[in-house]
């Protein structure tokens, strides 16, 4: 049998893996009719050996759903120079469409990137008070007032008291009998009631008192709920872009998108997925980069760390 019946035949087998949907052992057979190594994949995709192994033997659990299956697929499938839509075609035939766990990322605004302000003693007195119900903070300061009022008129009492008794004595001038009627005259014209100084004080302070009531009333009174805060814009619409991250190892990431909105940035663990869409171009920031794989709309895009230098600073564009 000569060498072109073997990649003949070899080429037939390939075709009916893809009919049996099982593109991953007809990548398998492209990858050994190449001559090229699992490990020499692994090193220039910078795709880990046991998702290789997995995405050969059609194992597609544990690599994070369709865009990162399909987006391996054609990463490979450009490392060896063949064609990769059989190999797609074949994977969506089969019935891999979604991923079946829902990865659920927290979403991350600019905002939020920011320390949070502890609330100070004011604002925890304030909102205390917000939860009293009207009716009982009426009563309560009422009660206050009363209080306030009555205490201030005792204690003028006590003192005036003191002082009226250490006043000394005044001896009233003796009145002739011509002149009685002339003083009497004069004291029915000064017999107007005067106030005195501690009743004026004390109306005063009433006077006091009682605005501060009325203004407290009015406050509780006036009292309009918080507007609610508005939700988070859905991520995911069809006219935004899809960008899709798998890492190898540990690595801190911070992704913006074209509208410099931080879109994510925090660190992520060895075997995690993200996926995230927003408007393109992306600005990515990595600290390790030789543990992250992207995809872009289901696009593999090509990462060059710079030698002696984990982290980089790329842009990410369709």
């Amino acid at each position: 049998m000569t060498g072109e019946d073997d990649i003949q035949d070899q080429s037939e087998a390939i075709g009916l893996l893809l009919e049996q949907h099982k593109p991953g052992e007809a990548l398998r057979l492209l990858r050994e009719q190449k001559g090229v190594s699992v490990e020499q994949i692994s090193t220039e995709s910078l795709i880990p050996d046991s998702k290789i192994r997995d995405l050969e033997t059609d194992v597609y659990d544990k690599l994070g759903g369709e865009i990162f299956v399909v987006g391996y697929f054609r990463k490979i499938a450009k490392i060896l120079g063949v064609d990769s839509d059989p190999l797609v075609a074949s994977y969506h035939q089969a019935g891999h469409s979604a991923v079946k766990d829902t990865i659920r990322f927290p979403s991350v605004s600019s905002a939020e990137l920011a320390l949070p302000r502890a609330p100070g003693a004011l604002e925890n007195l304030m909102a205390r008070v917000k939860k009293v119900p009207i009716w009982l903070a009426v009563v309560i300061l009422l009660t206050v007032w009363m209080s306030s009022v009555l205490l201030l008129q005792s204690g003028s009492d006590e003192a005036v008291e003191p002082a009226q008794k250490d006043a000394p004595a005044v001896e009233l001038p003796i009145v002739e009998p011509e002149s009685a009627a002339k003083a009497e005259i004069v004291e029915v014209e000064d017999a107007s009631p005067i106030p005195s100084t501690h009743e004026q004080g004390v109306d005063m302070q009433g006077a006091v008192a009682e605005k501060i009531v009325k203004e407290a009333v009015v406050a509780a009174l006036d009292t309009t709920p918080e507007p609610a805060a508005a939700a988070p814009p859905e991520l995911g619409s069809n006219d935004q872009d899809r960008l899709a991250l798998t890492f190898t190892e540990d690595c801190w990431v911070r992704i913006s998108d074209a509208t410099g909105e931080v879109l994510f940035a925090q660190l992520q663990r060895t075997g995690d997925n993200l996926q995230l869409s927003g408007e393109a171009p992306f600005d990515v920031m990595l600290g390790n980069a030789r543990a992250v794989d992207i995809l872009i709309n289901g696009q593999p895009v090509t990462i060059t760390p710079i030698p002696g230098n984990n982290s980089l600073k790329l842009r990410v564009e369709p």
